[in-house]
């Protein structure tokens, strides 16, 4: 039988376009820094850990989230009391940040944070094939780059290893012997608080 193509929804091409103009504001700020690339899928917290980088100070508080139009969720999440411009931090499924970021802690510094939209992101193919052409570009133009990758612990009993899978597309897309190239890789485990009765084998 043939395969069904899922036409519901056209390519958005100023979606793609806007992506990459906002994202080419952080590019110019890349050439010959040490760069730190933060990436996770939506919702695992990059941009609340930039903002921890930036010394911005952190609190808990409680969201209330709707599913399916019924059911209230109050989870207990982190805000910063004063974010920085751009990094807003999100706590819905859907993603808040719209094109690579950049963030240095201060002028003399060579070292620069670069937040960008999450792998597989909400938004569609065009937010995907932004932060492609946008990434390769920084992989270019940085001095070095090393990568901080965040894991939603629970997503690793939700979805089948899922998580796992797109976190190793990644590194294959930046490295070709990830042995050799591993002390620039660093996985942080995030929403640990979440899991309940998590099973002995783990």
């Amino acid at each position: 039988a043939d395969k069904k193509v899922n036409i519901s929804r056209a390519f958005d091409m100023d979606l793609l376009r806007s992506s990459i103009e906002k994202g080419s504001l952080a590019l110019e700020k890349v050439d010959n820094k040490d760069i730190v690339l933060v990436l996770g899928k939506t919702g695992t917290g990059k941009s609340t850990l930039i903002n921890f980088f930036a010394g911005k100070k952190l609190h808990t508080t409680f969201y209330t989230s709707i599913l399916s139009g019924q059911t209230d969720v109050i989870k207990e999440v982190f805000e910063a009391s004063d974010p920085l411009n751009n990094f807003e931090i999100g706590h819905m499924k859907k993603s808040k940040t719209k094109s690579i970021n950049c963030f240095c802690r201060n002028s003399n510094q060579k070292i620069l944070y670069i937040d960008s939209p999450g792998f597989e992101d909400t938004d569609g193919h065009e937010m995907d094939i932004a932060t492609s052409v946008m990434l390769s570009q920084v992989a270019k133009k940085c001095k070095s780059l090393r990568f901080v990758i965040l894991i939603n612990y629970a997503s690793l009993l939700e979805d089948r290893g899922g998580a796992m899978r797109a976190v190793l597309k990644v590194t294959r897309d930046f490295v070709q012997d990830f042995v050799k190239e591993k002390k620039s890789f660093m996985f942080l485990f995030t929403h640990t608080n979440e899991i309940k009765n998590i099973p002995d084998s783990l």
